[in-house]
């Protein structure tokens, strides 16, 4: 039994064990200048097996570790355009490093078609890393999005959002185009991973031409290219499922690609708990639009979803459509266009049982909550890049969106039966001008301008109605009248910005002037309803506060060079200033600075760390003064109180990237500290919830992330660690507790395997920690929960034409409590290839173990909570998936 794991301690460490011998080294040319691209070949002694094999990087080094080889063996060097050049070298039974540098001569020869095949699946050029996909896939992946979970140094989250290296990915092109703006859900949940060529993973990237080489960015895009018979003629997919109870998974996207145009087209409706749409609309019910300006929703009808895949238990109707589109009419002009249409039914039962803990006391409050919504989301976006001359060019892009939830919730409470019905509806617009001058090959000049509008307005029904003493008229009987709360938030915002950015020996250096004109408008207001006589009885519960805020300021940034190291300096001087309903309340000069180092520590790693200092004001949602019904018990307020908050903000960031070894790693580090902030002050009792926002001493917020990733060669797999951590320091006050300092800490570590061999068998394992601690001011003892999920899948391909993928899944819940918990979740895919690239079929099955009830505990700084949700039934559908 002790040996029973000894293979796990050499499949970790074969890869080294063989690695003793190293050969390093520069190619160039009879000038000096180094040769990239250069094919490094080691063979045996006979000159003719390859034992090994490097790529010169775009500095021309290289680098080979000979695989446990004794002996004579010889060195070649290929490149394009260049004399061959080979040397005998010899290798002893002792480690030994070599250093062999090659200086090649220009030849202009045609040559031959020479193909070798290799297994290093990783290309560099500069800040673009190219993955050829084929040498990471299995053939179970539906969908782009399967295809990027097993890239090394990618990793993608159950609601698709992407990160690479750590840091989130800004878009996803298509061919060196961006199709589909911050949606780029769409591509890589729908589209099939059959069009794929290889991935590349691009940092710095600078979309505007007539910026490249001026000014940096920090932006990171993935761009998909695509096989040469997709873009030889348009390619269509169509995926057509039915099955037990009803259940059924039907769409159809088309892709077209060449020199003038690019469209994708889709179509799709399921009811077996998938979201083909960008919208996070399931589990984030307050916020249809992810823009950072848009306002936030008020009223939230008690609606709270588990940590949980969420087809699991989305119990939906859902219809979606996109169409896609960018047309070059002219060498000058590229116009782009997408439409958005999402419809959506979704039901959610949960039965829940919450513990308000204060001291000695306990409140206990059991829920039984059946709720249905139903989303209505229409998106348009239309924008245009022209080129005025061959250094300047000017964009505009206009979005506009119309969005509408209607929400009807039963919920069987400690205090009786409530009837809930909400009605939220979004309309947002937001237009973005730039205009762009290269004036020389070392200076530019961009300008934008910018407003954005958004309308978010909400109605909300309670039945019977609420009874609180904060309300100075209400009915004596409750039982015939209903709660009524409107509520309407508006947001305008304008900006204009401009920026001079030019480059020198050093660096480069930007001065920039920027001016901010926003105003935010509530207009809320709560009443009794007869339901027998429509009669309405107000309420002193009237809010109509509008904030205006403007903020003008002068920037310079300035980057220098010092050999390996880049210091990055910026001062702005602020003017910043608060009005509300129109009557000014402060106005507030200061000075932001920002400063950074970057150093390189060798040609694979970098060491980033940066600081930077601001101030802001409080938003219109900390502001509003009188109370509003958030949902059926729960009342919440803001503060008078305006007061410029400080804020501080370090960030610091390793990455070490050795692609030759397939081997990437990074820790990122974020301190976060407020010198003020507004949190809550909470009364709770058996009938309802007061709550109100309060200012008190600044949060801290400490927040880490460790990420490794390693493709091992010898099995064809990729190996994935990856750990975050978040410490956040904060404040608030529980009924008649004096102010309560809190610390939360969590914690999520995983570690993954996934195989991609060529032959029978594929196998995918991942393990994942959750820990979470809650401490307080109030009580020594620290509350804790620890949680597991284990990913096991075996994937089978006994001939070319059949594959058969069983997945199963388990999550262990409240580890070490005893309402401890354990669920298992097996699903199994049966593929049949009847034409390759042109017809399959497919059997489905998922949750066949038939788990119909989900639980899981939460815990807080004064409360815990059991909560249980009905799941999505065991299901079994047919598919047939065809190609044209």
């Amino acid at each position: 039994m002790k040996n029973k794991h000894l293979w796990l301690l050499f499949f970790f460490n074969s890869n080294f064990l063989f690695s003793q011998s190293i050969i390093k080294g520069n190619v160039k040319d009879l000038s000096n200048n180094p040769i990239i691209g250069a094919s490094i070949l080691l063979r045996d002694s006979t000159n003719t097996i390859i034992t090994s094999y490097a790529i010169t990087n775009h500095k021309g080094f290289y680098k080979i570790n000979a695989i446990k080889y004794i002996g004579k063996a010889y060195l070649s060097v290929n490149s394009l355009g260049y004399r061959k050049e080979v040397e005998k070298i010899y290798f002893s039974t002792k480690s030994t490093n070599l250093i062999k540098n090659f200086y090649l001569k220009e030849e202009a020869t045609m040559l031959e078609e020479v193909r070798i095949k290799t297994r290093i699946p990783i290309r560099v050029k500069n800040d673009t890393v190219s993955y050829a996909v084929e040498k990471f896939t299995d053939g179970t992946e539906e969908v782009i999005e399967d295809v990027i979970k097993k890239l090394p140094g990618i990793d993608v989250s159950d609601n698709g959002k992407i990160t690479y290296k750590g840091k989130p990915i800004d878009k996803v092109l298509i061919e060196g185009d961006d199709m589909f703006d911050k949606n780029y859900t769409i591509a890589t949940k729908n589209i099939g991973s059959a069009v794929i060529d290889k991935v590349q993973a691009i940092e710095n990237y600078q979309e505007n031409k007539n910026l490249k080489g001026v000014k940096d960015s920090n932006k990171q895009v993935l761009n998909i290219l695509l096989k040469e018979d997709v873009k030889a003629k348009p390619y269509g997919n169509g995926n057509f499922a039915y099955g037990y109870k009803n259940r059924f998974d039907i769409s159809l996207n088309l892709i077209g690609v060449n020199k003038k145009n690019k469209y994708y087209v889709l179509g799709s409706t399921n009811n077996i708990g998938i979201n083909p749409s960008p919208y996070d609309y399931f589990s984030l019910p307050s916020n249809l639009d992810e823009d950072e300006k848009s306002v936030s929703t008020l009223i939230n009808s008690n609606y709270f979803l588990p940590n949980i895949k969420p087809r699991r238990l989305n119990k939906n109707e859902s219809i979606f459509g996109a169409t896609n589109l960018i047309f070059k009419p002219t060498k000058k002009l590229r116009i782009k266009s997408n439409f958005f249409i999402t419809k959506d039914k979704n039901i959610l039962n949960r039965e829940t049982e919450n513990i308000f803990i204060f001291g000695t006391e306990n409140i206990i409050i059991n829920e039984n909550q059946n709720l249905i919504r139903n989303p209505f989301i229409i998106e348009g976006q239309l924008g245009f890049d022209y080129d005025i001359s061959k250094t300047s060019e000017v964009n505009y892009d206009t979005k506009i969106k119309v969005g509408e939830i209607k929400t009807n919730s039963n919920q069987n409470t400690s205090n009786g039966l409530f009837d809930e019905f909400l009605m939220e509806q979004d309309f947002f617009i937001n237009q973005n001008l730039k205009y762009t001058n290269r004036i020389n090959n070392k200076s530019a000049l961009l300008i934008t301008t910018n407003y954005l509008y958004n309308k978010k307005p909400q109605e909300y029904f309670v039945t019977p109605s609420i009874q609180s003493n904060l309300i100075s008229t209400q009915p004596i009987d409750n039982v015939d009248y209903k709660s009524f709360q409107k509520s309407r938030i508006t947001l305008n915002n304008f900006s204009f910005q401009s920026e001079y950015i030019s480059t020198h020996k050093k660096g480069n250096y930007n001065l920039g002037l920027a001016f901010f004109d926003t105003s935010e408008k509530l207009n809320s207001e709560f009443y009794f309803q007869n339901v027998v006589e429509s009669k309405n009885i107000s309420t002193n519960l009237i809010n109509n506060l509008e904030n205006k805020q403007q903020h003008f300021f002068i920037e310079f940034k300035d980057k220098r060079k010092f050999n390996k190291w880049n210091f990055v300096y910026g001062l702005s001087g602020n003017l910043k200033s608060i009005e509300l309903n129109n009557i000014p309340q402060k106005k507030t000069c200061f000075i932001s600075p920002k400063v950074g180092t970057e150093i390189r520590l060798g040609s694979n790693s970098k060491f980033t760390s940066i600081y930077s200092y601001g101030k802001k004001y409080p938003l219109l949602s900390e502001l509003y003064a009188d109370y509003v019904l958030i949902n059926y018990r729960t009342l919440s307020k803001g503060t008078e109180n305006i007061n410029l908050i400080s804020s501080h903000t370090f960030l610091t960031n390793f990455t070490y990237s050795d692609w030759f070894n397939q081997f990437n790693f990074f820790v990122n580090f974020i301190y976060l500290n407020n010198d003020n902030a507004y949190t809550s002050k909470i009364q709770i009792d058996d009938t309802i919830t007061l709550s109100e926002k309060i200012l008190v001493s600044g949060n801290k917020n400490y927040i880490g992330a460790i990420e490794a990733s390693k493709y091992l060669p010898f099995i064809s797999s990729t190996i994935k660690f990856k750990a975050n951590l978040s410490w956040y320091d904060y404040f608030n006050i529980v009924n008649s507790s004096e102010l309560r300092n809190n610390l939360s800490f969590s914690s999520n570590y995983k570690a993954s395997l996934k195989s991609a061999f060529d032959g029978v068998f594929n196998f995918e394992t991942s393990f994942n920690l959750l820990k979470s601690i809650f401490t307080t001011s109030e009580s020594p003892n620290k509350i804790k929960n620890d949680n597991v999920e284990v990913l096991a899948s075996i994937i089978i391909k006994p001939t070319k034409k059949w594959t058969m993928k069983i997945t199963n899944e388990q999550l262990l819940y409240n580890i070490g409590n005893k309402n401890k918990s354990a669920f298992y979740f097996l699903d199994v895919d049966l593929k049949y290839i009847y034409k390759k690239n042109k017809l399959s079929f497919k059997l489905i099955g998922r949750n066949l173990l038939n788990e119909t009830r989900f639980e899981i505990k939460s815990i807080g700084d004064y409360f815990s909570s059991i909560q249980k949700f009905d799941l999505l039934p065991r299901h079994l559908l047919l598919e047939m998936n065809y190609r044209f």
